[in-house]
């Protein structure tokens, strides 16, 4: 059985996503790891994304340096969380959406940066997902690439813990326990990355 997933992807005119190809590793090390693909939309040569994610604990920040043709879409997808109880619930909110399973392990993917004007949805599927018959994947949509090489900066959370989640009245609060997870990206295009509890990283250029 396959497990149904909404990986990173450019979007053709029709909305089919650009397939995932070969990656490329770039580098690992410690809490963070890089790796490029070329993503081909229909009658195109391909464009470069490059990816770095860096892990912290149950926090997930993804950099995406993304080529794209300006007005394409781009779409990137969180954890898929599955159930046999039944569908996950989902909620969504300005450039965030979660999918919360009945025992309250939820899924969360947030914007922080680049995804201006973005849409929040969740798929839900049925007999797709090795881990339960019912299952969910929050994700987000880019309406327009602006052209070039364009910085996108998301959090993606997995958690069964109430103080990282949030609460459902609020779609989930990805700044849970004080300060949350905030980006700053430089002029030179270096990522700064603080952590709820403080913890910062560098994604160089």
């Amino acid at each position: 059985m396959k497990t149904f997933q909404l990986p990173f992807a450019l979007l053709a005119p029709d909305g089919t996503p650009t397939p995932r190809g070969r990656i490329h590793p770039l580098a690992a090390e410690g809490p963070r790891a890089a790796s490029w693909h070329r993503a081909v939309l229909p009658g195109g040569e391909g464009h470069r994304i490059e990816s770095v994610s860096v892990v912290h604990g149950p926090w997930e920040v993804r950099v995406h340096r993304v080529d794209a043709p300006p007005g394409t879409p781009v779409r990137e997808g969180g954890w898929a969380v599955a159930d046999d109880t039944g569908p996950p619930l989902g909620r969504t909110g300005p450039g965030r959406a979660l999918a919360r399973r009945a025992d309250g392990l939820t899924s969360t993917i947030v914007g922080l940066h680049g995804w201006r004007d973005a849409g929040a949805a969740v798929a839900h599927a049925v007999g797709a997902n090795a881990y339960g018959h019912h299952s969910a994947t929050p994700y987000l949509t880019l309406p327009a690439h602006p052209g070039g090489t364009h910085v996108l900066v998301t959090l993606v959370v997995l958690s069964a813990d109430p103080e990282v989640n949030g609460g459902l009245e609020t779609n989930g609060d990805p700044y849970a326990r004080g300060s949350g997870t905030r980006v700053r990206v430089a002029v030179s295009g270096e990522v700064e990355i603080r952590f709820p509890d403080g913890t910062r990283e560098r994604v160089p250029r």
